[in-house]
């Protein structure tokens, strides 16, 4: 899986969750004092505007490269055995019907 670097550029911060691969849990936040953040491939992120902050304007470079084939969002049950000590804190995060095909992206 690809790595994501991701980059501010305006407005406020951005509180980013991130689950590593060994299934610890993360904070980090993007914004001017921290203006780029690493999400190594492999690990589950979420994230969110800080309160107070009317927005966040972030760009977002991957690699090797990003390809839809090498992306996946966490189910809970997932999240259960990858973070059971966090997934009270996450289950908010995670979508209900994950989607898991993306082929329709690319050309058959």
């Amino acid at each position: 899986m690809s790595d994501h670097v991701h980059y501010f550029h305006g407005g406020g911060d951005l509180v980013y969750r991130v689950i590593e691969k060994d299934g610890s849990l993360h904070t980090h936040t993007l914004g001017p004092a921290c203006p780029q953040l690493v999400v190594r491939g492999g690990s589950y992120k979420c994230a969110q505007l800080a309160p107070g902050a009317p927005y966040a304007l972030i760009g977002e470079a991957v690699a090797p490269g990003f390809d839809f084939r090498d992306f996946k969002f966490v189910t809970i049950a997932e999240l259960l055995a990858l973070a059971p000590a966090h997934a009270d804190e996450l289950a908010g995060w995670v979508k209900p019907q994950p989607e898991t095909q993306f082929d329709e992206y690319y050309k058959k």
